[in-house]
This record gives structure tokens, sequence and C-alpha cells, in this order.
């Protein structure tokens, strides 16, 4: 866009195909199709200041059919029964397939400061993440007499990261040492929400029913450290170099069985990370 100074770049994709071609007994059949893209932009103003802007985007639709052959093609000892199927036939005896929809969204910035033997370094990214899948529960055609028994599942996610990051631009002290001091934030979140259908056979009366049981599942996770680290060449040859890092970690986590909570647990932990080599 502008010589040296600011660069921008797209790209995208588009593909669909039959996957394994495997067909249900409804007529449903495997296959993908996804499409996606990602834009960067880069600026640099001078020779001391850089940064990196980049978004991304990506959205598989799958559909997915367990195929089957007749167990005695595999087994000589077990007797034929039913109706043959072949390897080539390409076929499952589950009434529904598997189907998954994703929507999957980045973005990551990029600063470099650099100040004469310093620099000042920044990194983060957000990301956004839903999934949609269906999941059957009767891949073998136990029960004919009941279509599309089978369990959904939505998941939402996100998550980011930053990082602050100060360090030598170059060997300091005429070659003496480098050092790296910075600090680290992380975050993330996901919701899952679930029905899980359970068949119950109510007698000559009543026949088979379906118990469908919600469960909502919440987790969270937290992450702020601080490290340091040096570095010392002794000699062309011989370098010795130590660092340490201080983390706080927070995790929660709930899971919630038809409107009750039945667990709820939060913890917090410290830690110190050494190093040391020569």
């Amino acid at each position: 866009l502008i010589d040296d100074v600011l660069a921008m770049r797209f790209a995208g994709f588009q593909e669909s195909n039959k996957a394994s071609q495997v067909k249900t007994l409804s007529g449903d059949k495997s296959e993908y199709d996804g499409d996606g893209y990602r834009a960067s932009l880069r600026f640099e103003p001078t020779d001391t200041l850089a940064v990196n802007l980049m978004y991304q985007r990506v959205r598989p639709d799958r559909v997915n059919a367990v195929q089957v052959e007749s167990a005695h093609l595999a087994d000589a000892s077990i007797v034929p029964n039913g109706t043959l199927i072949k390897p080539g036939d390409r076929k499952a005896v589950e009434d529904v397939a598997d189907t998954s929809s994703q929507d999957f969204k980045r973005t990551n910035l990029e600063v470099e400061y650099v100040f004469g033997e310093h620099q000042l370094n920044y990194a983060g990214s957000y990301t956004e993440q839903a999934i949609n899948r269906q999941e059957s529960d009767d891949i073998g055609e136990v029960f004919p007499e009941w279509h599309n028994f089978s369990t959904p599942t939505y998941t939402v996610s996100e998550g980011q990261s930053h990082e602050l990051r100060w360090s030598s631009a170059e060997p300091l002290l005429d070659g003496i040492f480098d050092y790296a001091a910075g600090m680290l934030y992380q975050k993330n979140e996901s919701l899952t929400d679930t029905t899980s259908e359970t068949l119950l056979n109510m007698g000559a009366r009543g026949g088979w029913r379906t118990v469908q049981t919600p469960v909502i599942s919440d987790t969270a996770s937290e992450e702020l450290s601080v490290y340091a680290h040096l570095t010392f060449y002794v000699t062309d040859s011989t370098e010795v170099s130590g660092g340490l890092r201080r983390i706080r970690y927070d995790n929660s986590s709930i899971i919630n069985v038809r409107g009750a909570t039945i667990s709820d647990e939060a913890d917090r932990w410290f830690d110190t990370i050494y190093s040391a080599s020569v």
C-alpha cells in the first residue's frame, strides 16, 4: 500500500469434497464443506517500530457416517446373518450421520519497538470458537423404531493472551551478556451445553421412551506470570545462563445437570520455575 511502510495480504479458501462417501440408512452421506480467509497487515513507519496485525476465520462443516461391513467377512467363525454388506458398499447401519459445524476466529497483534541496544515487544491474541455437534447414539441400529437417536452438543469458547517483553536487542557491554524480562497473561473460558438421551423400556403398556438430560459445563482458567533470564558469554565457545518464572494459576469448573449444580470447583496455585545452563 505504501512502499517500505505499509503492506497488506489477503488469502482465502473454499473446499468441498465427498469425504469417505459412506451412506446412512436415511440417505445421509459423508461430506466436507469448508471456507475461510486470513487478512494480514504490516506497518513499519520507522526503522525502530514494526506492527503486525492478523485476522483469521475458518468455518469447516462435516458429515460423517460410520462405515460397517458384515462381521463374517472379517471373522469366518461368525455365521452370516441378514443383509450382506461388503467394504466396497460404503454403507452405515445408523439412521443419521454425525454432523459438526465449527466457526473459528482469531486475531493476533505483534508490536516491536527498538530503543538503542534494547527492545520492547508485545504479542497478543484473541480467539473465539463455536462448535455445534450432533452424534448418533445408535450407530448399530439396535433400535430401528427410534429415528434420530442422537446427542446434540454446543460448545462456545474464547481465549486471550498478552505478553510484554523487555530485552536486549544485541549483546550488551561489548558482547558480555543478554537479558530478557517480561510478563504473560492468559485467560480461557468454555461453555458446553449438551442433551443426553436415554432409552427406557416402560413395559408392554408404555413401550420405549426417551429421557433427555440437559448437562451444562462451564470452565475457566487464568494465568499470570513474570519472568527474567540472563545469558553471560564467558568465551566465544562458552556461555552461562539462568532464569526464573513466577506463576499464578486459577482454575474453575461448574457442572449443572437438569438445573441442579452437581459440581462447583475452584482452585489457585503458585509456582516458581528456575533454569540454569552452561
